[in-house]
């Protein structure tokens, strides 16, 4: 990664994906309160992910933590 790029997403980014599906990427449950969700990489940014919406994927807060670094894919 590159010096001064970007790590997170925005506020905007997260309410793009919110209003676009409010379904957890991984458990596939709804995400009732925005709040409670979290954008997330799908290929890790410590793996090389970049902080882009292709690579973006809402996730519950608790369960984009539990994920703790693994790949978790779902289309």
């Amino acid at each position: 990664m590159e010096s001064g790029e970007r790590r997170g997403y925005s506020k905007e980014e997260k309410m793009t994906l919110y209003r676009s599906s409010r379904t957890c990427a991984i458990c596939e449950q709804e995400i009732v309160e925005i709040d409670d969700a979290e954008v997330d990489h799908k290929i890790p940014y410590s793996a090389g992910g970049p902080t882009d919406m292709g690579n973006a994927q809402l996730t519950h807060r608790y369960c984009n933590r539990a994920k703790s670094g693994k790949v978790e894919l779902r289309s």
